[in-house]
This record gives C-alpha cells, structure tokens and sequence, in this order.
C-alpha cells in the first residue's frame, strides 16, 4: 500500500466523531478504516481510536441492526492494541459493557460471540461484566437469561481466571427462576 493513501485514511479516520450528522460519509469513511484494518495495512493500529467507538455507539442505537453487530464483531482484535486499564479507556469500556444488556447484541450469533471473547481481556474488566450482567438478571426475559447462561458458559471456558465463583454464579440466575 502507498504510504500517502495510508495518511489519507488517517485524515479521513480522525474526521469519524466530526461526521455524525453525515450518516453516509461517516459510513464510508468507516468502511474504508475497516477494509484497512482487515486487510493488515500498514499503520492500522492508529485507526482505534475513533474508529471503534463509533462502530460500538452505532451498534447499540435504537435502530441498530444485526449488520451493526457483525462489523464490530469484525473489528473485535481492535480492543487488543488499547490499554483498558487506562483512564482513558472509561467510555471504551462503558460502550463494551453496555454491549450485554444490549437485545441486539444478545440475539446475535456475531454478539454473543463477541460478548464470550470479552472474558478474555482483563480480570478487572471481567468483574464490572458480572456486575453489568448481574444487574440485569432480576429483569431479563427467558430469552435473554438463556443468552447469558451461553455467553458465560462460552466465556468461562476460554478465560484463565475469573472473579467470582461457580456457586455465586449459578445463584444469580438461580434467583431469577
């Protein structure tokens, strides 16, 4: 790839927050951040920042779509190159755990997938999913109960380590039946 189109991108890319109003030219200029990161361009990592937050704010919008859910799924190595430790990673991680009490994202294939590789990033991050989760349980449906069983189910298996232990887990979802 030439190293000027990398610099427009990265123009076009810092511009994304600036566009909300132009639905349409913000569409595309993602599209372009994406089709870059998928494809391994050089300098991808510098198309985070605004980048997924978008992608993540359009995913749980009233309106959004199974289609909104599957681009951040295909982006989901993004959250690997941030720092969620860091303070400045607040809002990243209130969109991500907002993510779990999304419908959309909990009757997706590509958003309980996405949901399940959460567990794997930090043991911190880990606890404040259960609290989000736990939260939701005295209120969920049946549908989205059998969701979280499979997300947790999924999620365990792939973490090294959780927070919490089998027993306060079942009787968070125990308590709701």
């Amino acid at each position: 790839f030439p190293d000027s189109l990398f610099k427009c991108i990265e123009h076009l890319h810092s511009c994304l927050f600036h566009l909300a109003e132009n639905s349409s030219l913000q569409t595309s200029i993602m599209r372009i951040c994406e089709y870059w990161w998928q494809r391994d361009g050089p300098g991808k990592e510098n198309l985070v920042t605004h980048l997924l937050p978008v992608l993540l704010i359009r995913s749980l919008e009233s309106f959004a779509k199974h289609s909104d859910v599957k681009r951040v799924y295909g982006v989901r190595s993004m959250i690997e190159v941030l720092d969620l430790e860091d303070e400045t990673a607040l809002t990243l991680k209130h969109l991500l755990l907002r993510c779990f009490i999304s419908p959309v994202y909990l009757n997706c294939s590509e958003g309980k997938k996405f949901l399940c590789e959460m567990f794997w990033l930090h043991e911190d991050f880990v606890e404040d999913i259960h609290a989000t989760v736990k939260a939701q349980i005295p209120f969920a449906s049946n549908s989205m109960i059998s969701s979280y069983a499979s997300i947790y189910f999924k999620g365990w298996k792939g973490c090294k380590s959780l927070p919490f232990e089998s027993e306060e887990l079942a009787m968070s979802f125990q308590e709701k039946n």
